[in-house]
């Protein structure tokens, strides 16, 4: 899987202190060959469900799903192949609890999510759904940059505008 530049630096700067204000995110996506590459920077609190419950970070089975967080035309015949989930605390005093009322919404953990999809048809993968919205209840906006055949799109995506086409 390809590890992005910015991402990473997100992540790093996420090790010493919060850089995402509660309700934001950052994603990026890149298409290499048949291969997209995910990586989601976002706080914890973001990942609340309609029921208050947090995803399990660290248990072989997290809780996440890439169709939790993303929607691909069913044309491009995409298939999940990784994850990689990685917990920063960015305040070491607040850690992981159940009950997701009981997270401050200024204190917590940033979440680095990277998945890999392989899609057997890539040129059909015109544009990307943020299904995150519907998904978790925490999810304001996220800033998107989708990288494709040496082009790059970037939108700031919300529940009203979800949507990122293919540069």
């Amino acid at each position: 899987m390809i590890l992005l530049q910015g991402g990473a630096m997100a992540h790093e700067q996420g090790q010493h202190g919060s850089r995402h204000d509660p309700g934001t995110a950052q994603l990026m996506l890149s298409l290499t060959g048949e291969t997209l590459s995910v990586q989601l920077s976002a706080p914890l609190a973001n990942f609340l469900k309609a029921d208050g419950s947090l995803p399990s970070i660290g248990q072989p089975e997290s809780g996440f799903s890439f169709v939790d967080l993303i929607g691909l035309p069913d044309a491009a015949v995409c298939t999940f192949i990784s994850e990689n989930i990685e917990e920063s605390p960015y305040d070491s005093t607040v850690g992981h609890t159940e009950n997701a009322s009981d997270i401050p919404t200024e204190a917590g953990s940033d979440i680095l999510i990277r998945l890999a999809v392989s899609c057997t048809e890539p040129a059909n993968l015109d544009r990307i759904a943020l299904n995150m919205f519907s998904t978790y209840t925490g999810f304001d906006s996220v800033k998107t940059a989708f990288m494709a055949n040496g082009k790059v799109s970037a939108k700031k995506l919300t529940s009203e505008t979800p949507q990122i086409e293919r540069p």
